[in-house]
């Protein structure tokens, strides 16, 4: 897995040199000390993995985000000295979000979301949902969207709905991200289930689903509708 840092602040540039060299089959390509030259090397790397610095001059690292297409854009691991960022980590879908100061274990707990999301196929045709006591085998063709309901989880299903006591955050691990777009905090949608997108709703099977602005631009983009 090939990754690049870009932070201006030159020590943490170092330091994270430091701890990825010590990280079996991950390898550093370059480090950039302004968010210009990283996007330069965003593009002419195409790196797996970006370590990216929130607080910079010129363009902050949420910017430099919205300026890569979500089609080319790597995983980003987002730094700040910052905790107040949360909100915008989880909006622009940032993997992981690491408040300074930084140390090889937070850091090796970052790389093993992008390990995971790595070796996780998108080639999976259904996924296993827990309903009461069991595992059930979902196909992802009958999954019209997923609504987060308090502890569990509605799955709407083309014929039904199943009532979950899977985790958001795990159900989304183990969805394929060519099929599957998280619009909001309580909705995961197939996109080949979207009926309409019109301002901030998107219609599922004569239900209205919430879409955030930076969100919807995200998904046009990632469906060709721009």
């Amino acid at each position: 897995m090939n990754c690049i840092v870009i932070d201006d602040d030159p020590a943490y540039c170092e330091l994270l040199s430091g701890i990825i060299g010590k990280i079996p089959n991950l390898t550093l390509v370059e480090t950039y000390q302004d968010p210009i030259s990283g996007l330069e090397g965003i593009r002419q790397e195409q790196p797996d993995l970006i370590f990216l610095d929130v607080e910079m001059p010129e363009l902050n690292g949420f910017e430099m985000i919205e300026t890569i297409p979500i089609e080319q854009r790597p995983m980003i691991i987002l730094i700040t000295s910052n905790k107040a960022y949360g909100p915008e980590a989880f909006e622009v879908e940032a993997l992981d979000y690491l408040v300074k100061p930084l140390n090889i274990q937070k850091v090796l707990k970052a790389v093993g979301k992008a390990r995971d999301k790595m070796t996780s196929s998108n080639a999976v045709s259904s996924i296993f949902i827990k309903v009461d006591s069991q595992l059930r085998n979902v196909p992802l063709s009958s999954i019209n969207y997923i609504e987060a309901y308090g502890d569990f989880l509605k799955v709407h299903l083309a014929d039904g709905m199943l009532l979950s006591s899977s985790s958001m955050k795990d159900v989304e691990k183990e969805l394929p991200t060519n099929q599957f777009f998280r619009i909001h905090r309580s909705y995961i949608v197939r996109i080949d289930a979207i009926q309409n997108i019109e301002q901030n709703n998107l219609e599922i099977d004569d239900a209205a689903l919430p879409i955030g602005q930076r969100r919807k631009k995200d998904l046009l983009e990632l469906i060709k509708q721009i």
